[in-house]
Formats: structure tokens, C-alpha cells, sequence
């Protein structure tokens, strides 16, 4: 016995997959204990925060890495085996600016759908970044 309706719900199902990443919030908390609430964007890599009257938006990168290593022996007909790997970290950094020219620089460790970091501006302003989104 057939299905026909078994392929198009197969299809909405990976669709369904490939769906972005929900946006995620998080806070910024500065020496007074201010929090400031913003969003990180997984799909583009990108996150936005409110400190005040400023809005500012940025971008973020996750830090990789990749190591290669060469065989000499055994060869394959004479020519040596090499083999990458690439390192996927749980550390990253992003820049954000405000339209004023106001700029915070942030690095934060991230673990499942939690992370912890700080941002700095160039005047010294430091903020701690808490993302903390129950499993």
C-alpha cells in the first residue's frame, strides 16, 4: 500500500530542519548592575543591544582553526597522505556600533544555549554578557 501524502510530509519535515535558528537574548550588566537586554541572530551570526539611547548592532565570528598533518610512510604510490581537521571552538568575538560612531568590542565562551563574556567600549565602559537559555 502507497502513501502519497508520505513524500510531501517528508518534505515539510526537512524544510522544517532547515529553518533558522531562533533569535536568543541575551544581557549586558555594567558596574551598577544596569542590565540592558539584546539578541543574538545564530543564522547570521549577527547581535544587536539597546545601552541607553544608543542601539547598536554588530557581527560575531566563532573562532576556528585547522590542522593538518602529513604521513611520509606508508605512502600512497609514492606520494604522502594528508589529512585536515578542522577545530570548531566555543569561543568568539564581535564588534558592535551604534549610528552615532559608539563601538563595544565583545568576547564570550558559549556552551549549549548558554554563554558568558564581556564587551568593552574604547572609553573603558565594560559590560558583562549573560546569555543563559534553559536547555
Amino acid at each position: 500500500m502507497t502513501f502519497p501524502w508520505k513524500p510531501a510530509a517528508l518534505s515539510c519535515l526537512a524544510l522544517a530542519g532547515c529553518a533558522a535558528p531562533a533569535p536568543v537574548p541575551f544581557q549586558l550588566l555594567d558596574s551598577q548592575a544596569h542590565v540592558y537586554r539584546g539578541t543574538f541572530l545564530p543564522g547570521p551570526q549577527t547581535l544587536s543591544v539597546d545601552i541607553g539611547t544608543r542601539h547598536y548592532r554588530g557581527f560575531y565570528l566563532v573562532e576556528t582553526g585547522l590542522a593538518t598533518t602529513t604521513q611520509s610512510w606508508p605512502a600512497w604510490r609514492g606520494f604522502p597522505r594528508d589529512s585536515t581537521t578542522i577545530i570548531n571552538s566555543n569561543a568568539a568575538r564581535a564588534y558592535l556600533k551604534a549610528e552615532d560612531g559608539a563601538q563595544l568590542s565583545c568576547q564570550f565562551l558559549f556552551g549549549g544555549s548558554r554563554a558568558l563574556g564581556d564587551c568593552v567600549s574604547p572609553g573603558g565602559e565594560k559590560y558583562q554578557l549573560v546569555v543563559d537559555g534553559q536547555p
